[in-house]
Formats: structure tokens, sequence, C-alpha cells
């Protein structure tokens, strides 16, 4: 619509046309007839606008130009207004004409075009990618907030520049690239730039390496005006996947150079790993294996229940379980029956359970040890009989000297004194020395029967025995001084005889190591146990023994015949020690016990 201020009337008057009305939404006969009742429908915040315009008009004879909020029946519209002053010969302005046109689409328009750049920016700026955008002349046009940390530049310093200007020199990593950089190709208008692998070097040195993907930009006339690109810093993920590569080198380097079998199951038991050690020990090739079940490498008699252990495995969750932790068998090519040592491990493959087992064949192993635990048997046997041998050689040599030479000698000395119980002269002192001579004898026998057969054992138990051997032993000078410990409730107790002998002859050894070898000051012998079990322990505060003295002092066999009495009597044996600590030798014997010796 038109308008029209006749500035000669007093106070100047309005018109408008018919058309004004309705772009205005005011009807024909409620528009304003003076400036004052237009300015009341403009907006507050435009008045200022408006009145400047009309001044820049009446005095500069300026074009009215301005843009302004109307209040209207229907709410606040954006006017256009538009007009040019009429003079008269001197100049002073008469008349002010104009148009006005309804612009509030454009603007609404404006404001959403605005909202979504302003979106946009946002958007971009909070990327993780690097984005730029570059013109036809190659000079950066914009530059999100991760593209400056990505190439350590900062947008003040590559917004206007040519992209030859940033201080970062740029290579290309991909060997099987285009050498052409993205702004080349996209330069001539060429197809999108994909994954294109750069290095560059930072202005603070620090070399990085980006994937670049680009799109050219083309004018309203179809002709190559810049690009656009987004780019990563792929840095940390190149050294991962070399990791990983490495990685997986490594470890097929290790399973193809095992000594153990490695096979890889899925959760239904179909092998997917094969290596050459499972080649050897099982006789089949690696690839008549991929795929197969893995029923082919089991004897037949636990084909039917392996898938079931598999599945208890997979559920119980475990990662793994230690080789040994079961004796498995196997099931040779050849129809061998072959011992393996297990461990088996599980870990998620793309979401489902990889099931791997490491075997070791120990069947020429198994065959040794059962060789050696039935001759190990067969030894402990034989020194059985051979203690036994012992114990009864030495009673009947015992039985010897006491009935024999021992009751000789007493009748020899009962002679020599009924045969002259008057001596002459001169034959006192030949009387004497024979009488010396018999005595010593005879003290020299007991001292062996001593030895031979243990005073007190047969009649009045291991306690009474224990108790004579050490007053037997003590040193005159008590040091080291010799105690004995025994629980009162088997002050009494008797245990089989061939226990009692080999626990007595355990102690005499184990007390003569530590008075002849310990240094000690105090050496305690301990007895305890009922009618099962017997816990023997001599203990001294000596110098105490190395690793290499337990296996037996040179040209002495003392903790060798320990152990080989322990066994005999199915017993255990235990020697701790360390030097300058003293030494503890255990016994002990139960009556469900297996033969055992542990050194600690």
């Amino acid at each position: 619509g038109t308008w029209e201020v006749d500035l000669t009337a007093t106070p100047p008057r309005l018109s408008w046309s018919e058309a004004y009305g309705r772009t205005v939404d005011v009807p024909q006969q409620h528009l304003p007839l003076t400036l004052d009742g237009a300015e009341s429908h403009v907006h507050d915040d435009d008045r200022a606008a408006l009145h400047a315009a009309f001044e820049a008009t009446l005095k500069d004879d300026l074009p009215l130009q301005l843009e302004c909020r109307v209040h209207g029946a229907h709410g606040v519209r954006w006017h256009l207004v538009r007009g040019r002053s009429q003079r008269s010969a001197d100049g002073r302005a008469v008349r002010i004409v104009g148009v006005g046109m309804d612009v509030t689409p454009r603007r609404r328009a404006e404001a959403e075009l605005h909202e979504s750049r302003e979106r946009l920016v946002r958007i971009l700026q909070t990327m993780a990618e690097g984005l730029f955008i570059m013109g036809a002349d190659e000079r950066y046009t914009m530059v999100n907030a991760a593209a400056e940390q990505i190439l350590g530049v900062p947008a003040e310093h590559l917004l206007g520049r040519h992209v030859d200007e940033v201080p970062a020199r740029r290579w290309v990593v991909d060997p099987e690239a285009d050498p052409r950089i993205p702004r080349q190709r996209l330069a001539a208008g060429d197809a999108a730039v994909r994954n294109l692998h750069m290095g560059i070097e930072r202005p603070d040195g620090t070399r990085r390496v980006i994937s670049i993907n680009a799109l050219p930009l083309h004018d309203e006339r179809g002709r190559p005006d810049g690009m656009v690109a987004t780019f990563s810093d792929i840095t940390e993920r190149l050294a991962a996947e070399q990791a990983l590569a490495d990685s997986r080198t490594r470890l097929s380097a290790i399973i193809e150079s095992a000594s153990d079998a490695i096979i890889s199951v899925d959760v239904e038991g179909r092998i997917t790993l094969f290596n050459p050690a499972a080649e050897r020990i099982f006789g089949h090739r690696a690839a008549d294996m991929q795929g197969r079940a893995l029923d082919v490498l089991l004897p037949e008699a636990t084909q039917g229940r392996h898938g079931a252990h598999l599945e208890a495995f997979v559920r119980s969750g475990a990662t793994r379980r230690a080789m040994a932790a079961g004796r498995v068998l196997g099931h040779h090519a050849d129809g061998r029956s072959l011992e393996l040592d297990a461990a088996i491990s599980q870990a998620l493959v793309n979401g489902q359970p990889v099931l791997t087992a490491i075997l070791r064949d120990v069947t020429g192993r198994v065959a040794q040890e059962r060789a050696l635990e039935s001759t190990r048997r067969e030894l402990v046997e034989l020194t059985r009989r051979l203690l036994e041998q012992e114990k009864q050689t030495t009673r009947h040599l015992a039985q010897a000297l006491h009935d024999e030479l021992g009751q000789t000698l007493t009748a020899l000395r009962l002679h020599w004194d009924a045969l002259n119980p008057a001596p002459e002269a001169g034959e006192d002192r030949l009387r004497s020395r024979v009488g010396h001579l018999v005595d010593t004898a005879n003290r020299q026998i007991r001292h062996v029967l001593g030895e031979l057969r243990p005073p007190l054992l047969d009649e009045h138990g291991l306690a009474a025995a224990l108790d004579n051997e050490l007053q037997q032993h003590q040193p005159i000078d008590r040091t080291p001084r010799l105690a004995l410990s025994v629980s009162p409730r088997v002050q009494a107790q008797r245990w089989p005889a061939d226990v009692e002998y080999a626990a007595f002859m355990v102690a005499r050894e184990a007390l003569l190591n530590a008075l002849h070898h310990a240094s000690a000051t105090r050496i305690t012998v301990r007895l305890d146990g009922d009618d099962d079990e017997l816990r023997l322990s001599v203990q001294d505060d000596g110098v105490g023994v190395t690793d290499a003295e337990r296996a037996g002092r040179p040209g002495h066999l003392g903790l060798v015949g320990m152990r080989e009495r322990a066994r005999a009597m199915a017993g255990v044996l235990a020697i701790e020690s360390a030097p300058g600590r003293g030494t503890t030798v255990t016994l002990t014997w139960c009556v469900a016990d297996e033969p055992a010796v542990s050194d600690r």
C-alpha cells in the first residue's frame, strides 16, 4: 500500500491507500491521520529508529527506508517502509510519499535461517571430528574447535589464510592412496575423497596421523567452488592396530612353536584351532581337523560325556582351569590311548564363547611314574624287611652276647675268685689286672647290648626307653642339657612293636646328630599321641643344617636312615632347620598314614 504525509497541514496530515489498511491489518476508517497516531501503532523498541529515519529524510533529503514492528488486530507484524520527501522551490520539504509492505514471512524465514545456522555452528563446534570448509581460492572459511585441537593451530591462524600458509607440514601416509592431496582432487571437481590417511607435523613438532573425508562444493552453475572436509586423529588407533597385529603375530608364533597341543573349539565342540604340536600328539593333520567334532580325539568310552563337561565349564563363568587340574585320556589316530595333562580356558570371540585347551602328552611320564611307584613300593617293602631283619639280627646277637659271652665272663670271674682266695706273694697284682679286664669286658658287653637292643623298650615301652637313652648320653658337664617331655596320657602308652622300635632308632639318631654336630646348649625330646597316633620330635637350638646337609653329610647316612625307617613304618618325617636357628626332627605315625617324607 501507499501512504503520504502532507507537511503543509498543521499538524501534518497522513493519508493511506485502501490496500495499506489491509497491509497493516487495520480497517481503513481506523487508520491514524497524524504522525503521532501512526507512531502509537509502532513497537516501542522501534520508535527511536522511526524518528531517526524521518529526521534524516526531512533534514538531509535522504531516502526513507526502515523495517519496524507494527501492532495490528492479529498481533505484531514486520513492515518494510520506504519513502522520499518532496520539496518546494526554496528546498523546503512539503510532502513525504512512500510505500509499505508486510515482510513478516521473510523476517520469520531469516530468523529461522539464523537459528538454523547457529544450531549448525554449535553442532560443528561440538563434533569430535575436525571440520573445515575451504573456498575455491583454497582459503579456509570455517574451522571447528576439533580441527584447531587436531591441527594444533588456533582458528584465527587458519581463517582467511591459504592452505599453504598454515604452519603444519603434511604428507600422505597410506602408500596405496592417491598421492594428490584432497584439495587438488576436489578443486578439479573430482569425486569425494574417502579415508585418505595423511601425516601432519604440528607447529609444536609432534606428529599425528589423520584420516580425511572430503566432498567438493559447487556454485549455482555447477562449477567447483571449494570443498568441505572432516578428519579425525587416528594416531592412537593405528598404534593400537599395529600393537594388535604384533600381538597376533607373537601369539601365532607361540601357538605354532608350542610343544603342547593347543586346541580351540566352539560351544558345539567343533574344532577351530589345531596347532602343529596337536598334529604330532594326536596324529591328525590340522587341515583335516578344522570343523570336526572333538570326539575323534577322545576314547570311545568318554565321547558321550565331554559335551556336558564343556557346557558346565561355560556356565561356570570361570576363565581358566590350571594344567593338571585333571588328567584326561586322549585317542591317537593309530588307536593308542594317551595320558594328557590339561588346562582349559574360555573367552568371548564375536560374542560367542570359544574354549581353548592346552594338552601335554604325559603318556611316557605316567608309565615311568607307575614303574617308579612300583619300584618305590618294592624298595619300601625291602627296607621294611631289612629293618625287620636288622631288628631280629640285633636281637639274636644281643641274646647271644648276653646268654653266652656275658655268662661265660661272669663264670670266669667267679672261678677266678674261687681259684685262689689267698694269693701268694706277687700274685695279687696279676689277680687284680685279670679281674679288671673281666669287669671291663662285662661293661663293654652291656654297652653293646644297649646299642643292639634298646634297654626297657620291650618291657616298659617307648617313654621309659627314651628316658634311659637321655640319661645314658647326658654329658657330665650337662652341656648340652638333655630334656624329655612326655605327655601324661602316653606315659604307659604302647604302640606296635615295629613302630616303637623305629621311633626309638629315629630319636637316637637325631639325638646323636645333635650331640655331635649341632653345638647346641639344649636338646629336647617330646613324645605325644594316643592309640592311633604317635608324635615324636627332637629339637635343638644349635647351628642348624643347610639344604645340602639334609640329604646326609658326606660319609654319613643318619638322615637317610631316619627317612627309610619312617617310610618302613608308614610314618611321616619332617626336618625343619635354618642356619643358626636350630633343627627340629619330627616323626608322625598314624594308623591310616601312607609313607611320606617332608623337608621344609
